[in-house]
C-alpha cells in the first residue's frame, strides 16, 4: 500500500511540475527577447541621432566652407570687343538725347499748363466781372431819376462800394468825358455839334467802359463833338 501511495505521488508531481516548467522556460524566452529588442532598438537611435549629429555639423562646415570662397571669389569680367564697346556708347548717347528732349518737353508742358490755367482764371474772372458792370449804368441813371438827396447819397456809397472792390481785381473805368476820342477805349454812338468843344472829343458818356489790367473788357458807348 505505501509503494502504491508513492508512485502515486511521483506520478502527481511530475504530472504538475512538468508543464509549469515549461511555461516558466518560455515566459523567460519571451522576457529575453523583448530585452534584446529594446536594446537593439535603443543602438538603433542611438547610431541615428549620430549620424543626424555628424551630417549637421558636416553641412555647417560646407557653408562655412562656400562663404570663405566666396569671399575670395574674384569679381567675373566681360570682356567685349572695340566695335561693341563704341556701339554701346552711341547707345547711352541716344538715350541721353531723348532724356534731355523728354525733359524739355515736360518743362514746356509745364509752362503751357500754368499759363492755361493762368488765362482759365482770369477768363473766369474775367465773365464774371463783365455780368456785374451794367448794374453800374443803372447806378448812374437811378442818380439822375431819384430827387431826394438821402437816396442818392445811398446810391452813391453802393456806386463807389462796387468800383472799389472791382478795382481790386485791377478793374477800372475809363476815363471818356473831355478826352479825346480813342477807338481802342471809346464805342461813339453818334456825333454831335457843340460850339464849347473841340472837335472829336466825347461830350457825353451813355454807357461807362472799363479795363481789366491792359485790357478793355467794356467800350464806353459816348457821343463825341463834331
Amino acid at each position: 500500500m505505501a509503494e502504491e501511495k508513492k508512485d502515486f505521488d511521483e506520478k502527481q508531481n511530475k504530472f504538475y511540475k512538468k508543464p509549469f516548467n515549461e511555461e516558466y522556460k518560455d515566459y523567460k524566452k519571451r522576457q529575453n527577447e523583448e530585452k534584446q529588442k529594446f536594446a537593439e532598438t535603443r543602438d538603433n537611435q542611438k547610431n541615428a541621432d549620430q549620424d543626424v549629429n555628424k551630417d549637421s555639423k558636416q553641412c555647417d562646415a560646407n557653408k562655412q566652407n562656400e562663404s570663405q570662397n566666396e569671399g575670395q571669389k574674384k569679381p567675373d569680367t566681360i570682356e567685349i570687343s572695340v566695335h561693341e564697346l563704341n556701339k554701346l556708347k552711341y547707345q547711352l548717347a541716344d538715350f541721353v538725347n531723348k532724356y534731355k528732349e523728354l525733359e524739355h518737353e515736360f518743362e514746356n508742358y509745364r509752362t503751357r499748363t500754368r499759363e492755361d490755367l493762368k488765362l482759365a482764371k482770369h477768363e473766369g474772372a474775367k465773365k464774371a466781372i463783365e455780368n456785374i458792370l451794367p448794374s453800374l449804368d443803372s447806378f448812374k441813371k437811378a442818380k439822375q431819376i431819384v430827387s431826394d438827396p438821402r437816396c442818392k447819397e445811398g446810391i452813391c456809397l453802393i456806386e463807389k462800394s462796387i468800383l472799389s472792390a472791382l478795382e481790386k481785381q485791377s478793374v477800372k473805368p475809363i476815363e471818356a468825358i473831355g478826352k479825346e476820342f480813342d477807338p481802342d477805349l471809346h464805342n461813339a454812338i453818334m456825333t454831335v455839334e457843340k460850339k464849347d468843344a473841340k472837335p472829336n472829343t466825347v461830350v457825353e458818356e451813355v454807357e461807362m467802359g472799363f479795363t481789366m489790367g491792359d485790357k478793355v473788357i467794356k467800350y464806353s458807348k459816348v457821343i463825341v463833338a463834331k
